[in-house]
């Protein structure tokens, strides 16, 4: 199924050519399983919402728990799509079109090579070479920073890449919370909040 197919099917108020035309600005969250991808996504997009912004979900992640509470707004200021972990060939062929891509690591040796492989697969592939780093589940700012530098040093070495720091997400009991089947309102609210950094600095960047 081609990417156009894949977003009309999912977001049919949406059509694909003004999603590919950069109408609005575009939000690729990526990273692996396990990472917090998928909670990161929702939590920055209901943060936009929060902020006034109409803000229209895409998820491209078959296997992703989402709340019911998204938003799927037909005249959207910021379009906030949710990768799938393998981020195929088939899937990547949208990122070329994305405003921001955002890469979303936590310390473990998975999450950083699955997010070194979507530099990767990216800057050779797509010619993409621009990404923001969303350090996710740590316990300090300073830990966040050292894996930063970590995933740095791999495609330093290795890529033509340049990853900026978004911004580091402490692990909280609310936000693990998130990403079980049952959603509570009140344990998502106090996460959007631990997401205000991060959607203050998007917003910057969109000004």
């Amino acid at each position: 199924m081609g990417i156009e197919t894949k977003i009309e099917k999912v977001s049919p108020q949406i059509k694909p050519d003004v999603m590919l035309a950069q109408v609005v600005p575009l939000i690729s969250i990526m990273g692996a399983k396990g990472a917090g991808k998928t909670t990161s996504a929702v939590l920055i997009a209901l943060g936009l919402k929060k902020h006034g912004k109409a803000v229209y979900f895409i998820n491209l992640d078959e296997l992703a728990k989402l709340p019911d509470s998204l938003p799927f707004d037909e005249n959207p200021d910021y379009i906030v799509i949710n990768f799938p972990p393998d981020c195929s060939d088939g899937i990547i062929e949208c990122v070329p079109f994305s405003t921001i891509n955002i890469l979303v690591v936590c310390d473990e040796p998975t999450s950083i090579t699955a997010g070194y492989n979507i530099v990767k697969n990216l800057s050779r592939k797509k010619g993409i070479y621009k990404f923001h780093c969303l350090t996710n589940q740590v316990r300090s700012k300073q830990e966040g920073l050292e894996l930063l530098i970590k995933l740095r040093k791999i495609t330093d070495r290795f890529l033509d890449a340049c990853i900026e720091n978004l911004g580091t997400v402490m692990f909280d009991m609310d936000i693990a919370y998130c990403g079980n089947v049952e959603y509570s309102k009140q344990n998502i609210d106090k996460a959007v909040l631990l997401y205000e950094g991060i959607v203050l600095k998007l917003l910057k960047l969109h000004r």
